[in-house]
C-alpha cells in the first residue's frame, strides 16, 4: 500500500474530476489512512458512492450497535469507525452482518502485510457463516 497507494494518490493530483479534488483537499499525508484515502479516492474516479463499500460509525460502537443503526449495503463493505480519513478502527460486513469488529490500524496493517507476503493465503470464516474466502496475491 505504501508505494502503490502513494502512486495512485499521486495520478488522482494530476486529474481534474468532481470528488477528487474533496477526498484529496481533507488528506494529510502524515495523519491520515493512506489505505482510506486510496479507496476514496479510486470510488471518486469511477463515480462510485462513498457509502457504496465503506460505511461510517461511531469510534466507540459495538457491533450490535452498528448492526442496528447503520444502513447496510447488500454487498460486502468496510466500517470505519471514526474519520473516514482517520479511523480509529475497522469493522468488516459481509451479507449484513458484522463478522469482524474492532480492528485497529496496526491490526490492519499487519493483516495487509501477511496477505502482501504470502501468495496464497485462505481465510476462513465458517464459524461465523460458513463463509470460505480465498485470496490469491501475485
Amino acid at each position: 500500500m505504501n508505494s502503490k497507494g502513494s502512486t495512485i494518490i499521486r495520478f488522482c493530483q494530476q486529474l481534474n474530476r468532481p470528488g477528487i479534488g474533496d477526498v484529496l483537499a481533507k488528506y494529510e499525508p502524515e495523519a491520515s489512512d493512506k489505505a482510506a484515502c486510496v479507496l476514496l479516492l479510486l470510488m471518486a474516479h469511477f463515480k462510485e458512492p462513498k457509502n457504496a463499500i465503506m460505511l461510517e460509525a461511531d469510534p466507540f460502537a459495538t457491533a450490535t450497535d452498528v448492526e442496528s443503526t447503520v444502513p447496510f449495503p447488500s454487498k460486502p463493505c468496510l466500517i470505519v469507525q471514526g474519520d473516514m480519513m482517520k479511523p480509529t478502527a475497522w469493522m468488516l460486513s459481509i451479507e449484513q452482518k458484522v463478522l469482524l469488529e474492532h480492528q485497529s490500524r496496526e491490526g490492519l496493517q499487519s493483516q495487509e502485510k501477511a496477505w502482501v507476503d504470502e501468495p496464497t493465503c485462505e481465510h476462513t470464516l465458517e464459524e461465523d457463516i460458513g463463509l470460505r474466502m480465498d485470496f490469491n496475491v501475485g
